[in-house]
């Protein structure tokens, strides 16, 4: 069976080499790059985790990268995005710390909301969507191996999608478990996220990226 070819998207603070390390082991051939046609023609683009979502859209913006997650996207294309990365896909991010208020792309409406109470990785139990793929045999796992490290100073609380297609299949909502509980993970067709640091999650994370990476079209494009 060919293996999938995807494309990470770099920035100065993400984790691209150790993903790219990751996904390599796990069977994909991955391709870090900023190069457009690269980006479009790859059978899966991830946008790392990163601890600058700033400099995350400075560098899209160098090369028109949220068009191009958008054309992907149209295309149904995949687009994972994991970490402080999945931020960028909703209406807006609130400012933290140094970092200002950011306006995403609105693919999917919601604010971004700056958390009191957030710390910078904790674990988090699940609590998962029923008709989640990317979870799909997390429950055969030790309930100790069954937690996600995550950045919870931020994230989405409020879900605010509107259903007005009812021939649509809705985004299916992973939340965190405890309060406030945090939209931990959607997948919506081709474009999927994660907040979970994948790479400190250990099986777990190793489960999900599988799951996505059995999920791709192998296209032989690149």
């Amino acid at each position: 069976m060919s293996q999938p070819l995807v494309a990470i998207f770099p920035s100065p603070s993400g984790q691209q080499e150790a993903l790219a390390t990751s996904l390599n082991q796990l069977g994909a051939r991955a391709l870090v790059s900023t190069q457009p046609q690269q980006i479009l023609d790859a059978d899966g683009l991830i946008l790392p985790p990163v601890s600058s979502l700033l400099e995350l859209k400075q560098e899209l913006a160098k090369v028109q990268g949220l068009g191009l997650i958008g054309r992907r996207v149209a295309g149904s294309r995949p687009v994972l995005a994991l970490g402080r990365s999945m931020h960028l896909l909703f209406d807006q991010v609130q400012g933290m710390g140094q970092e200002p208020a950011l306006e995403g792309m609105g693919e999917w409406p919601g604010v971004i909301e700056t958390l009191t109470r957030g710390q910078a990785q904790q674990a988090l139990g699940l609590e998962v969507a029923s008709g989640s793929q990317l979870f799909a045999g997390l429950e055969e796992l030790p309930a100790s191996q069954a937690q996600f490290q995550v950045d919870s100073r931020q994230g989405l609380v409020n879900w605010t999608f509107d259903q007005n297609n009812e021939a649509m299949f809705p985004p299916q909502v992973t939340w965190s478990s405890g309060s406030p509980r945090l939209a931990l993970a959607i997948e919506n067709g081709p474009l999927v996220a994660s907040q979970a640091d994948l790479l400190a999650s250990g099986e777990a994370g190793q489960l999900v990226l599988s799951n996505w990476l059995a999920s791709l079209p192998v296209t032989g494009r690149l």
